[in-house]
């Protein structure tokens, strides 16, 4: 059997392109792409969203059942960009892999009522940018 190209601690996951849809054919994504592959995808996760583990994904609104109160979630009150990066950075934090979050940066646009976040996530791989827009 073949060596594999990728080590024992490495994430692996498939690949994506910039709007977090797979890139077909499937191709697998280790070591930095995948972290910052699985940080965009808790970022763009709604918490209470994945019935295999409700705890993970971002707390974005409020949820009837109570695994986001008011208090945490973060859209559907005024925007708080101290909050929104408390947040984010716990979840990225939170992903195997991620030692920092840098350069985080985020802009409400009050008009079309979108937020739009980029950071720099440093990782025992290397570091990368991350981007995200969350709205209607």
């Amino acid at each position: 059997m073949p060596a594999s190209p990728f080590s024992a601690n490495d994430p692996i996951v498939f690949a994506r392109d910039a709007n977090n849809d797979l890139i077909i054919p499937l191709r697998k994504a280790s070591g930095l792409e995948a972290v910052l592959i699985l940080v965009r995808c808790a970022w763009l996760l709604w918490r209470d969203e994945w019935f295999l583990d409700r705890d993970w994904g971002t707390a974005w609104l409020e949820t009837s059942d109570g695994a986001v109160t008011e208090q945490q979630a973060i859209l559907g009150q005024p925007y708080d960009a101290a909050k929104l990066s408390r947040e984010l950075r716990s979840v990225a934090l939170s992903i195997s892999g991620v030692v920092d979050v840098r350069e985080f940066r985020s802009n409400f646009d009050g008009e079309t009522r979108n937020v739009t976040v980029s950071a720099t996530i440093v990782s025992q791989f290397g570091s990368g940018q991350v981007q995200i827009a969350v709205g209607s």
